[in-house]
């Protein structure tokens, strides 16, 4: 008697199926995050710019609150204030080489400040208090080199345009924009930026 074979059951074949192709699925999406194109490139790069601050104006001296003496030196942090980032009031400090005090202001976060505060880097000497806003999406790669060795790790140097999203309406105040006008063209033409990129077993990621 020939034997007879039971059917086999859509369900169990589907998940038959679906075990067999998950490996190869998985192997076939590694090699594909590891291809050098635009597409790896700019989710590489969106991940990196998700951690980056957005458009920032930057806070004279390492602390906060801070003192201005200098008029010429006001006009940042007086901007500021008028946008409701920063408070002040009056300052004084002895100046040892005349003995006189002089006067000036001292600055500090307000509640909405503080909320788009971002402070420096310690171990950067260069990296200033900044207030930020904004985030960065749209990214459009312009070109790519070759992927190549640099000390033992894949890299390609990426140049591409990025623009800003949802600044906060401070960053968006008439003031503001004013004395920082490079707020208005970042928000409006979008910016220009040239990043290493590094493969990794996962995939393209930025150097940092």
């Amino acid at each position: 008697m020939a034997t007879r074979h039971r059917p086999f059951k859509p369900a169990l074949r589907n998940a038959a199926l679906a075990a067999f192709m998950a490996p190869l699925a998985l192997g076939l999406a590694g090699c594909n995050a590891k291809k050098p194109d635009k597409a790896n490139f700019t989710h590489a790069l969106k991940v990196w710019l998700a951690k980056q601050p957005g458009l920032c104006v930057s806070l004279p001296g390492k602390t906060v609150p801070f003192s201005v003496f200098e008029e010429r030196w006001k006009r940042d942090p007086d901007t500021l204030v008028n946008a409701g980032l920063l408070t002040s009031k009056p300052a004084e400090k002895l100046n040892n080489k005349t003995g006189q005090v002089e006067k000036g202001t001292q600055y500090d976060l307000t509640a909405l400040g503080n909320h788009y505060f971002v402070p420096s880097n310690p171990k950067q000497f260069f990296d200033p208090n900044q207030l930020c806003a904004g985030r960065f999406d749209d990214v459009t790669i312009d070109s790519f080199t070759q992927p190549s060795d640099l000390m033992g790790l894949t890299v390609s140097q990426v140049r591409f345009h990025y623009k800003v999203k949802h600044p906060a309406a401070w960053a968006e105040d008439a003031n503001v924009r004013d004395n920082w006008p490079d707020f208005e063209d970042q928000a409006k033409e979008g910016l220009e930026g040239e990043e290493t990129l590094v493969l990794t077993p996962k995939g393209w990621v930025d150097e940092d």
